[in-house]
């Protein structure tokens, strides 16, 4: 919301109403009557007169039910060409899908921009399922050994127990971490670099606010799952190299062209990308912190980035030094 208001601090300023936030999306409580706990339930038999206009609780059976169809309240919609998000409230069980994009960018522009309705799958990571003989074959075996034995394979690890389990998870549910105010700067220029990636890609996936959301949400997950109060700048991390490798596997070519380059050599890529310009020649050094936290948000893992800067230290490109805190070009 603050960056849509930063968009369009003219009040004045003639918007489609789609482009808007719609009431519904603004309201940020909802309302609930429930009983005390001490009441007791009554038959349906037993209702009279006397419990009109008040909240009673009954008990019954159900016998038959109808099908349940989760009704939309308010649609939303991205354009695969500005990004922006386009709103359709919804009052009737049927409506018909947005299709081109209402945003005045795309008018002026005359682009053309077709709308995709968002889903919950959708706002948090995006995976595509792809053929692979080793997965297939596992996968395979196991539901054939289920079906014969009626019991699953024997494991190779102790499993946790579930009662455990349980107890963690309502441990982790109590827990609301908060993003502090350290880390605003570092997430908005984490989120303008993929904004910036995403321009200059030529994938089928576009970067906009609501992956912007899905980042704070995932790192917001990680921090509960370590019982913390604030989320940290390695949560941040985290959540960015699961949407980068979610959005790998919606690339079809990306295991045939990009999986060639070792990682080593990507990281070297991205270090000197990471060295500034100064009259034609990159700055001396860069802080070993500074690439470590770039090369994860990438998707490489810490260990990786290790093995990049002693096979590189090794071939005499940079040099580190003895607190090994910076990396000096040569």
């Amino acid at each position: 919301m603050q960056m849509e208001q930063r968009n369009h601090q003219d009040p004045a300023e003639h918007r489609d109403w789609r482009n808007k936030y719609p009431s519904e999306l603004m309201r940020r409580y909802e309302v609930y009557f429930k009983t005390t706990a001490d009441e007791k339930a009554l038959p349906i038999r037993e209702l009279k007169a006397a419990h009109i206009g008040k909240l009673s609780t009954v008990r019954g059976i159900v016998i038959r039910a109808t099908d349940i169809k989760p009704m939309m309240c308010v649609a939303t919609y991205t354009c695969d060409r500005c990004g922006g998000e386009t709103y359709q409230p919804i009052s009737s069980p049927t409506f018909m899908p947005l299709i081109v994009c209402p945003s005045e960018d795309c008018q002026t522009n005359r682009s053309g921009g077709r709308l995709c309705l968002q889903n919950r799958g959708s706002k948090f990571i995006k995976f595509q399922d792809k053929p692979d003989r080793d997965n297939d074959l596992r996968l395979a075996q196991h539901i054939t050994y289920v079906h014969m034995n009626s019991v699953h394979p024997p494991l190779q690890f102790q499993p946790i127990d579930m009662r455990l389990m349980r107890k963690y998870i309502a441990l982790c549910k109590s827990k609301h971490p908060v993003v502090p105010l350290e880390l605003r700067d570092y997430i908005t220029a984490a989120y303008v670099e993929l904004r910036k990636e995403a321009r200059a890609s030529h994938d089928s996936t576009f970067t906009s606010a609501r992956t912007l959301l899905s980042i704070l949400r995932i790192a917001t997950a990680l921090a509960r799952l370590r019982l913390a109060d604030v989320v940290e700048k390695a949560d941040v991390n985290e959540a960015m190299r699961m949407m980068e490798m979610s959005k790998d596997t919606l690339n079809p070519g990306s295991e045939n062209v990009q999986r060639k380059q070792r990682p080593t050599d990507a990281i070297f890529q991205i270090l000197r990308d990471m060295a500034p310009m100064d009259g034609g020649d990159a700055v001396s050094s860069i802080r070993v912190a500074d690439a470590r936290q770039r090369c994860v948000a990438k998707g490489f893992t810490p260990d990786q980035f290790d093995e990049a800067v002693e096979e590189y230290e090794a071939l005499n490109v940079w040099l580190l030094n003895t607190a090994k805190t910076r990396i000096t070009f040569i």
